[in-house]
């Protein structure tokens, strides 16, 4: 994506520049959630519609962090906005933020992936457990008004399957860099 919009700044900002950048962002974000989402469930013959709702996602609001698609639409919406009128900041702001819109995806994928595992547990009566694991070369979130943060997701400990915040869906929100491991939880210690 940083490609792109380097040819985008090289070729000259203008309307028809921006508007086909801002649709081919779009294509490749649709497709890169939707290749995610099939490699986090385990396959594309395992994407059920609570996937592709998670893939579809929701835009921001005051009280959650935004998902998917059409989060990813309003961003780009802004983005490509703020780049036309001259506000988006210097030629390598630009690229740099380009860069992030291929972020989001891994929580879309880290989620799916949860979700995939909540339902074989299901499908096979486990009592699954989850513990976060924080990315060594993150630059670490702080808990925000509606959510916690990732090192708080880690110092939960072990916890039942779907009691933490989704990845990218934290403080840091498209930018988390954590992921999540699971386990049967042992019959000492029930979820």
């Amino acid at each position: 994506m940083r490609d792109s919009a380097v040819k985008m700044l090289n070729d000259g900002i203008n309307p028809e520049s921006v508007a086909e950048w801002k649709a081919e962002q779009q294509r490749k974000a649709e497709d890169e959630y939707l290749l995610l989402s099939m490699l986090g469930a385990g396959g594309g013959s395992h994407i059920n519609q609570s996937d592709l709702d998670v893939v579809a996602g929701h835009p921001t609001t005051p009280k959650t962090p935004g998902a998917g698609v059409l989060d990813a639409e309003v961003r780009l919406k802004d983005f490509a906005s703020k780049i036309e009128a001259g506000t988006a900041g210097s030629e390598a702001e630009i690229v740099h933020r380009a860069g992030m819109y291929a972020e989001p995806g891994y929580g879309v994928f880290e989620t799916i992936r949860r979700d995939s595992h909540q339902r074989m547990a299901a499908a096979k009566g486990l009592n699954l457990q989850e513990l976060n694991v924080l990315d060594d070369g993150a630059a670490h979130c702080r808990a925000g008004s509606f959510t916690l943060s990732c090192p708080q997701c880690t110092a939960a400990g072990w916890t039942a399957i779907g009691s933490l915040p989704d990845v990218g869906l934290r403080s840091c929100g498209p930018m988390c860099r954590c992921h999540l491991i699971f386990r049967i939880a042992p019959k000492d210690k029930p979820t």
